[in-house]
Formats: C-alpha cells, sequence, structure tokens
C-alpha cells in the first residue's frame, strides 16, 4: 500500500518561498483562541519562522510519503519556478483534480467548517465571510477565511478521498483546538513518537541547559548537512527515499490496519514502537539501575546492550527499526541551522539571529 498524504499549496508556496528568496524580516499573525470562554485574536509571528516550519514539514513528507496530494487548482507559482517543482516531476508530489469531485466534498465542507468554529465569535465570523463571499467574492477577514473555510475545505477533501491531511503551520493549532480528526495518521504517529524519543534523550545529554536545545526534524538535518546549497534540497531529499522504503512500507500498513480499524494489528505497531524506545534506552540513563553492559555475536553480528533483551538488540539493526533508530539519534540541529544560515547569507545578520531565536523558542513551548 502506498504511503499518501494531503497537502497545502499554501505550504509549498510558504516553502518555495524560503528556499528562493531568503529572509524578510516579515511578520505573520497566527489566530489566538482561548481555552475557555468565546472570543478569538491574532498575534503577530515572525513569517521567516512559518515559512521554515512549511520547508520542515515538506521535507519530511518527500522523504517519509510515497506520494504527496495537492489540489492541482491552486499551485500557483511553486510547482514549475522554483526548485519544488523536481518534486512534481518527479511524481512524489501529485496534482488532482479535486474540483471535478466538488461535489461530493464540499457538503462535507460546510458541517467541518461549523466543527472548526468552536466559539461563538468564530461562527459569527465565519457566517459573516460567507455571506460576504456569496454577495460579491471578498471577506471581510481573508485571513480568517482561509483558516477555516479553507481548512474545512482540505478536511473534507482528505475525509472523501480517506486520506491523512497534513495542516499548513498557521492551521495546526486550529485543527488542534477543535479536536478535529484528519482520519488515519500513521505517519504523525512516527513524527510524534521520534519527537518525543529526541527529547527524551536531549534531557538527558544536556540536563542544565536543555531548554534552550535546538530540536530540528532530524530529517531535515540531514538534508541541511548533505547539500551545498538551498538549491539543492529537494533534491537531497528526493535521493533519502531509497533508504527510507521501509520505513514507509511500515507507515503504510499501519495506515491501512488503523483504517481497518484491527485492533490487534495496530497494537503489534504500538510494539515494535516499544521495542525501538527500549532498545534506546538501553544505552542510556533511562536503563534500569544495575544494568551492565553485554556483547555478543552471531555469525559476523556483534551487538551491545545494556541487559534487555537480545533479540530485540538485533532487530533494532536492520530495516524499519534500524531506520527509525538514525532518526531519534540524528544531531538535535544546532550545526545544521549555523550551515543554513550560512546558507542564506543571514549567519551575521539581525534577520538570521531573530529566526534562529524563534526556532529554538518555538521548539521548547
Amino acid at each position: 500500500m502506498k504511503t499518501r498524504i494531503l497537502a497545502d499549496n499554501w505550504t509549498f508556496q510558504n516553502a518555495a518561498e524560503f528556499l528562493e528568496q531568503g529572509l524578510d524580516g516579515d511578520d505573520a499573525r497566527e489566530l489566538v483562541i482561548p481555552d475557555k470562554g468565546d472570543g478569538y485574536g491574532y498575534k503577530d509571528v515572525l513569517a521567516d519562522l512559518v515559512r521554515f516550519a512549511a520547508l520542515c514539514q515538506i521535507l519530511n513528507h518527500l522523504v517519509l510519503a510515497d506520494e504527496v496530494w495537492v489540489d492541482e487548482n491552486f499551485g500557483g507559482g511553486w510547482a514549475d519556478n522554483s526548485s519544488l517543482s523536481k518534486a512534481k516531476s518527479e511524481r512524489v508530489v501529485v496534482q488532482k483534480p479535486f474540483k471535478s469531485y466538488a461535489d461530493e466534498w464540499i457538503p462535507a465542507r460546510e458541517a467541518m467548517g461549523d466543527a472548526l468554529c468552536v466559539n461563538a465569535s468564530l461562527r459569527k465570523a465565519h457566517r459573516a465571510n460567507k455571506r460576504q463571499w456569496s454577495k460579491d467574492q471578498t471577506s471581510p477577514d481573508s485571513l480568517f477565511s482561509q483558516l477555516v473555510w479553507g481548512g474545512s475545505g482540505m478536511l473534507a477533501r482528505a475525509d472523501y478521498f480517506k486520506l491523512p491531511y497534513s495542516a499548513h503551520p498557521l492551521r495546526q493549532s486550529l485543527f488542534e483546538r477543535a479536536g478535529c480528526l484528519y482520519g488515519p495518521e500513521a505517519l504523525g504517529r512516527l513524527e510524534r513518537f521520534v519527537s518525543s524519543e529526541r527529547l527524551k534523550i536531549s534531557r538527558q545529554i544536556d540536563r542544565p541547559g536543555y531548554v534552550a536545545n535546538i530540536q530540528l526534524p532530524p530529517i531535515v538535518v540531514e538534508v541541511i548537512e548533505a547539500s551545498s546549497d538551498l538549491s539543492r534540497f529537494v533534491e537531497t531529499a528526493i535521493q533519502m527515499r531509497d533508504r527510507f522504503q521501509s520505513v514507509r512500507e511500515w507507515i503504510g500498513q499501519l495506515e491501512r490496519d488503523l483504517g481497518e480499524e484491527d485492533t490487534k494489528k495496530v497494537l503489534a505497531h504500538e510494539k515494535r514502537l516499544k521495542g525501538i524506545s527500549q532498545h534506546l534506552d538501553s544505552y542510556s540513563a533511562l536503563s534500569p539501575p544495575g544494568d551492565t553492559a553485554v556483547q555478543f555475536s552471531i555469525g559476523w553480528l556483534k551487538v551491545g546492550t545494556k541487559g534487555g533483551d537480545p533479540v530485540n538488540a538485533i532487530r533494532n539493526q536492520f530495516g524499519m527499526r534500524a531506520e527509525v533508530n538514525r532518526l531519534v539519534l540524528a544531531p538535535g540541529g544546532r550545526n545544521a541551522l549555523r550551515k543554513l544560515m550560512k546558507m542564506l547569507g543571514e549567519q551575521h545578520s539581525k534577520l538570521g539571529r531573530e529566526l534562529t531565536e524563534a526556532i529554538v523558542s518555538r521548539g521548547t513551548r
């Protein structure tokens, strides 16, 4: 089963802007919804941070998804006039004619738009946008419409085509707040597992100062380290795909098992992740007190472990488990971030410093 994911053209456009135009120091607006009560508002965030988050999301998908689907009607400039166009020519990114199926998914869009509006003020603003749009194709609050109405449209597409949906960074907090489910999301489970394990390790090796420790996505770290300049990022990510074939196959199988609600098989996948976590713990201070290191060999293979299950240690040397181990144990990204700033020509600039600080702050909230 191919691993497919639905993504926003908005995300690709922002990633292309980062790669092609570099930093500009502008602000973007992020929707803020109170945990309790009514109302909503916006706060300023660094637009360069949003574009970098979009790039990280895209690079991750180019490696860990067999296909990334986008709507062919909203490709904009990125699809033909940026380094990201290579992902389209390689058929990793696939443009789909979602408009041809609009009668099937638009009714769901309206229901999902209402679900995203978790309080009265949001519902009022959403209805005002829809009324105005029906009159003259304008919106009183275009960003709100892009977040809510546009986001509900993507959720509806994902639901109709039974795909997990990867939302633009500015939409993610809204969806999390509303508790919207994107459908089966095996890739998201793997990403959360890797992130959690990396944070656990960083807290051990940098106890006094881990709050300021940079934790870039490991695939992004590898892409930056292996690339000579920004224009090579997409090509580098595509070249990494062969190595992660076993991971994509595992994601695809988990996706199918989640979709079929096969509890036994899903638990088996969780057991595999637990086995990876236990293997990683065998190298760390998280191992039970009194564990001693043991090395054993089978033929040419030598495996070192701290007590624990030797069979599990062997399993973690191959295939999907080995690649996930590599992701967890990848560098945090401080050196990669320095290299990125140098590629941008911003290693000594105010803009480079602001983006670096924003990445550290966002990663440790």
